[in-house]
């Protein structure tokens, strides 16, 4: 996969310290399907603890000080969902980082596992902060949420809108959009980019995109040249591109007619 992942635990004052015991009982009972998880602390890095758990090894760093301001704008202006981000976030005086200690080998199940990993960690440090934490951002996709979204997602197998943001992106036509992803080439090797058309509104083109992206994540191997069923009279074509609106490698959707049979 293309990058390690990253969650950060924002706080509004110093995060207050957290034993090795304590957060291995508090991970084992907030998800007590997971196994056996190892808390380490490793005075060599500056204080901070490792966490291995089912073949991921993640670090744990306290870091007394603010997000740099510019950071805190843009999480704050790309959480439409958060109307109140920016006036919270502005509030946070520390935060946490967790991350991989190596980027995740092993296609989509594993950077899936290493994820997962990740969130939980940085969610039970949440959970454990109160009325002390703010918000949760998922690095790798931009995403901000508030401390108890964030938490409440941690449960779930596949927290698409934490792991991935979409975008709309306006077509050369007022009536027409597209879709890009920000987050899933951490999962899966490339972004998507359905490009704007006017065949679906807003909505359902959104969610077509969820659609597609979770099929990857459950092992759909989408490539170069593939069509995928649209509606009636139209499909769409992928195409990989090396390079695309997030600089990352892209696989663009475009809706084109079948060519009927015995066409040139």
């Amino acid at each position: 996969m293309a990058d390690r992942p990253m969650a950060m635990a924002v706080f509004r004052e110093t995060m207050a310290a957290v034993d090795t015991a304590t957060l291995k009982a508090a991970l084992e009972a907030r998800f007590p399907g997971d196994g056996d998880w190892q808390v380490m602390s490793r005075p060599d890095l500056g204080g901070a603890m490792l966490v291995a758990h089912a073949g991921t090894v993640c670090v744990v760093a306290a870091v007394d000080a603010p997000l740099p301001a510019a950071d805190v704008v843009a999480y704050a202006e790309a959480a439409y969902w958060w109307p109140t981000a920016r006036q919270e976030l502005a509030k946070h005086k520390a935060h946490c980082v967790v991350s991989t200690l190596a980027e995740p080998e092993g296609g989509v199940a594993a950077a899936l596992l290493a994820s997962r990993t990740v969130l939980r960690v940085a969610a039970v440090l949440l959970s454990q902060a109160g009325s002390n934490a703010i918000a949760g951002i998922w690095t790798n996709s931009s995403v901000a949420r508030g401390a108890g979204d964030f938490i409440q997602q941690s449960s779930d197998d596949l927290p698409f809108s934490l792991w991935v943001d979409i975008r709309l992106m306006r077509g050369s036509r007022h009536n027409e959009v597209g879709i890009t992803t920000r987050g899933l080439s951490l999962l899966t090797g490339v972004e998507l980019s359905l490009q704007p058309t006017a065949v679906l509104t807003p909505d359902r083109l959104a969610q077509r995109c969820i659609d597609i992206a979770t099929h990857m994540l459950r092992g759909a191997d989408l490539r170069d040249g593939d069509s995928i069923a649209g509606g009636d009279g139209w499909q769409w074509r992928v195409r990989h591109r090396a390079q695309g609106l997030t600089g990352r490698p892209t696989l663009e959707l475009a809706v084109e007619s079948p060519t009927p049979a015995g066409a040139a």
